[in-house]
């Protein structure tokens, strides 16, 4: 008996298979990780359709039968409704054809689906962002400095200008610097664009959050560390930009890529910094 069970459990598994090869992109519109395992599995199915390739749950079912004293796969609603669908290399070769063919249309549909989907939502998320005259650049980097002391290095106005290139000098406005409420000035090397910083909170060692603010353009700025071993952490650093006035928005909105290149640059030197200082 427990041998049956089994070998109707394997079948079982085999059609949840099949489903998941023709469907499982659907997946992908909430856990893009999901990816990573549909693909193999359409692929699997698309090749065991045109092949004699064996499934290996085919013999596996076969064992369990075989043991449990069966022949064949009459006699049971499983066997009689899935059997057909669950072997495809048991089909007569344009049967073959057909199975495979539904496996890539259908794929094909779904995947395309997944694709619209996706568009629709970071046109919508790019179109609300532009309403509000925002911009957002993440920067993601794996450094080589514990996770308490790069928040620390991080978070210390102290070190600004150890790493930002642009940067001439900081000078305190109020409150002790780097600490809640505290303020400071960033006075650039070049130009006339000075950036008065607020801290907002600073919640070490996993996150912090300041505004910069100048005349044309407020920045919301947060970073946020997570540990990955105890000499490792990732940093992810998120800059959202918002412009005043219709000119600057024209400005930025052409800048884009210059904005988002230098916060790169940024954010690349802070881990040159970071990994010399630990």
């Amino acid at each position: 008996m427990l041998l049956k069970l089994l070998a109707d459990a394997v079948l079982l598994l085999h059609g949840a298979f099949i489903l998941f090869a023709l469907f499982g992109g659907l997946f992908v519109l909430r856990h893009r990780q999901a990816l990573w395992f549909h693909l193999p599995a359409a692929a699997w199915a698309f090749v065991t359709s045109l092949t004699t390739l064996p499934c290996p749950l085919t013999p596996l079912e076969n064992y369990f039968r075989m043991m449990a004293g069966e022949t064949g796969y009459g006699g049971g609603f499983i066997q009689h409704y899935f059997l057909p669908t669950s072997y495809p290399e048991s089909l007569p070769m344009p049967l073959a054809w057909l199975s495979a063919g539904s496996v890539l249309i259908l794929n094909a549909a779904v995947y395309g689906f997944v694709a619209y989907r996706r568009r629709r939502r970071t046109k919508r998320q790019y179109l609300s962002d532009w309403g509000a005259h925002r911009m957002k650049s993440v920067i993601e980097l794996e450094i080589d400095v514990p996770q308490a002391r790069l928040a620390e290095l991080f978070t210390d106005p102290g070190q600004n200008t150890r790493w930002m290139d642009d940067v001439d000098r900081v000078e305190a406005i109020s409150g002790q610097p780097g600490m809640p409420g505290s303020k400071y000035r960033l006075v650039p090397k070049k130009g006339k664009m000075v950036f008065v910083a607020t801290v907002l909170a600073r919640n070490l060692p996993t996150e912090a959050h300041l505004s910069l603010e100048a005349s044309n353009a407020t920045v919301s700025v947060k970073g946020f560390f997570v540990a990955i071993s105890s000499g490792r952490t990732r940093l992810t650093s998120e800059e959202v930009f918002s412009f005043n006035g219709p000119l600057n928005r024209i400005l930025g909105f052409l800048a884009q890529g210059a904005i988002k290149h230098a916060h790169r640059r940024h954010m690349e030197a802070f881990k040159r910094f970071a990994e010399t200082h630990k």
